[in-house]
């Protein structure tokens, strides 16, 4: 796993390449469960600017965390605090309307874990 900057797709010349060949391999992950200050913690530590957070259960990778959304949050404490469930995972909602195909996307979204 790993990821890709703009910058490095724009001067890429062939687009057609597998991603994994030219992508940044990702070295290092936290629990999903850290706080902002173990977070911070731990990239200081390790002297990265990125790391993935996993769910400890099953290793999938919740949210990519950066120094630089950090120190964002720290500066603007009520813009960067997301919306949580009781159990620490991520609260996610979708907009639906009202026609009657709606009803089945209403369905997707509930198997698909949208609270």
């Amino acid at each position: 796993l790993g990821y890709v900057l703009k910058s490095d797709w724009v001067k890429l010349e062939n687009k057609e390449r597998r991603v994994c060949d030219y992508m940044t391999k990702l070295d290092f992950s936290v629990p999903s469960s850290y706080d902002l200050d173990q977070i911070s913690g731990f990239l200081g530590q390790k002297g990265v600017r990125l790391v993935s957070t996993v769910k400890e259960s099953d290793d999938e990778i919740v949210d990519l965390v950066t120094m630089d959304d950090i120190e964002r949050i720290k500066e603007f404490p009520k813009r960067g605090l997301p919306s949580l469930a009781p159990n620490g995972e991520f609260l996610v909602g979708a907009a639906i309307g009202t026609r009657e195909s709606d009803k089945e996307r209403l369905e997707y979204l509930v198997k698909g874990g949208a609270d």
